[in-house]
């Protein structure tokens, strides 16, 4: 978040299991100093001197301080819809696509035994699929969050498989 005032809803998302943590900000505690130029070579420690750090009471009346960069301001209700069914439906999803990329190892193996090329469908150089239903599931979704929370890119908000320009 690049700025935020006292009394500013705001969450802590974790990106390791998509859970959100919603609270208001209490106090802002600005930098010692300003950034400087070639900031990336120092210490981390020396970067908390250019850091500006956030209180935050959360909704389960807890309190914390967190690098201003680490919150977010808080969903809308649709964003946050969208949110735990992204990261619940991607569990189910990288499930199966576990199982689709032994499948094409297996392909591969067999097709290094036998010395026969083979063609498929799945891109090495793309993988990314945007779905039909997106539109409809979430119409009002700003496609930026959509891009953000799910990582993905879609410069054309097209759908299905994304295809590579080099081919």
């Amino acid at each position: 978040m690049e700025k935020c005032s006292v009394g500013d809803k705001v969450q802590l998302v974790s990106y390791e299991d998509g859970s959100v943590k919603d609270g208001v900000v209490t106090n802002i505690v600005p930098p010692k100093k300003p950034r400087p130029e070639e900031y990336w070579k120092h210490s981390e420690e020396e970067a908390k001197e250019w850091t500006t750090f956030v209180d935050v009471k959360w909704d389960d009346d807890t309190e914390s301080q967190h690098d201003q960069e680490d919150l977010e301001p808080q969903d809308s209700e649709l964003e946050r819809d969208f949110r735990k069914t992204f990261h619940y439906a991607d569990q189910l999803i990288q499930a199966k696509l576990d199982e689709a990329s032994a499948a094409i190892n297996e392909a591969v193996k067999i097709a290094e035994r036998y010395g026969v090329p083979f063609h498929t469908h799945v891109s090495p150089l793309s993988n990314e699929y945007h779905p039909r239903s997106l539109g409809k599931k979430f119409p009002k979704l700003d496609h930026d969050f959509m891009q953000n929370v799910s990582d993905t890119y879609n410069e054309y908000e097209s759908t299905g498989w994304k295809r590579s320009a080099v081919c």
